[in-house]
């Protein structure tokens, strides 16, 4: 199950930790998504962002998460 962390300018990030693999989605803007991907055993550190009607990139960040 993600965190719900409120941030200091008012907008919400849910955070995944085990072990090393971190996600981290922050609702940044009411049509904005940014998200950080790390995991820094397997070379993965990413970060970036998406329209929040994109759901599709949501779900496989999750997706990669959870494997």
């Amino acid at each position: 199950r993600p965190r719900v962390v409120p941030m200091s300018n008012g907008t919400l990030q849910l955070e995944w930790h085990e072990g090393p693999k971190s996600l981290e989605l922050e609702f940044e803007s009411p049509s904005s998504i940014r998200y950080l991907r790390w995991q820094p055993e397997q070379g993965v550190e990413e970060e970036d962002s998406f329209p929040v009607a994109n759901v599709q990139i949501a779900v496989e960040l999750i997706r990669w998460f959870l494997t």
